[in-house]
């Protein structure tokens, strides 16, 4: 869906090939009923600005959708990218219209970092 660009993008920047555990939560409040998921993009540069464009070649890694009842933890196994380019972990909601806070939690035995990216259209 092409509303995907308003969610939350963080970039996860890594050193080594290593599994990372992606896990997203959302608080009591949300309704149990509403499928969420995470999606991991490969970034074409070292912006710090959210991405607004990809394609599906760009999709390094899908979740499971799952009710909000259950957390959604899953893992995936990364490599470095070039020149320092970072992943894109978007939160998100599997139908579009729907918003809820969360919860998103990165663990790995590697060496790693998750910086929120900034809006184009933030001062």
């Amino acid at each position: 869906h092409k509303s995907w660009i308003n969610n939350p993008q963080f970039a996860l920047r890594i050193h080594d090939a290593a599994s990372f555990t992606l896990s997203l939560s959302c608080p009591e409040s949300v309704p149990r009923s509403l499928p969420i998921g995470v999606v991991v993009i490969r970034a074409t540069s070292t912006s710090r600005w959210m991405v607004s464009a990809l394609t599906k070649a760009d999709v390094a890694f899908q979740s499971k959708w799952k009710a909000t009842e259950a957390m959604v933890g899953q893992t995936a196994v990364l490599a470095p990218l070039p020149n320092g380019v970072p992943y894109i972990i978007i939160p998100c909601t599997f139908d579009p219209g729907h918003e809820a806070n969360f919860e998103l939690e990165v663990t790995s035995s590697s060496s790693f970092s998750v910086e929120l990216l900034a809006s184009p259209e933030a001062p």
